[in-house]
């Protein structure tokens, strides 16, 4: 039925097992206040506060979402996570990488992610070149000036725009869009 909400048991008692990494976005209140919306609850952590927080959690996050930043994942001081806590996510829950969070995933993986030749900033359209569930790509709001220019291994592009070949890319358990669907 259009318009109705739905409600995921794990995810709306008191043991809502869903994080939200602040990776420097601004929009990461959005993404907490929309999911909240949707029925979600969640819980803002810092990409600082990820490790401590992942290892003494005995149940872990059901979703763990990597917002956005203006930072380069490159850059030095950047935030990030260790590697063993990026294995040990993609083994036990599931994962979206949103702008930043997106080139962390395809960086931390093995991918390659560099300076855009072509940054994008504001509307653009995301066509689907692969079936994603319900999404049928439209308009989205970019606003990176890096770019992924190669996933992981084992990982699929479904969706790209005119300058953005890695516009959404998926795996088992992952997904990685640039734009921000917040």
């Amino acid at each position: 039925m259009p318009g109705q909400i739905h409600r995921f048991p794990w995810a709306t008692g008191d043991d809502a097992r869903i994080w939200i990494v602040q990776m420097g976005s601004k929009s990461t209140p959005t993404i907490k206040e929309l999911l909240c919306k949707i029925g979600f609850r969640s819980r803002v952590l810092s990409w600082l506060e990820l490790t401590s927080a992942w290892e003494r959690q005995e149940r872990k996050p059901n979703l763990v979402i990597l917002s956005g930043g203006e930072q380069s994942v490159y850059d030095v001081g950047a935030p990030s996570i260790p590697a063993e806590i990026y294995r040990a996510i993609m083994r036990q829950s599931a994962i979206l990488g949103i702008c930043y969070g997106a080139q962390l995933l395809a960086k931390l993986g093995g991918g390659e992610v560099r300076k855009a030749a072509k940054p994008e900033v504001g509307m653009v359209d995301v066509r689907m070149t692969s079936p994603l569930g319900h999404y049928k790509g439209g308009t989205a709001v970019m606003n990176h000036g890096d770019e992924i220019v190669r996933m992981p291994e084992g990982w699929k592009v479904v969706g790209s725009t005119q300058d953005c070949a890695h516009a959404l890319c998926v795996s088992s358990n992952a997904v990685a869009v640039q734009f921000h669907p917040e």
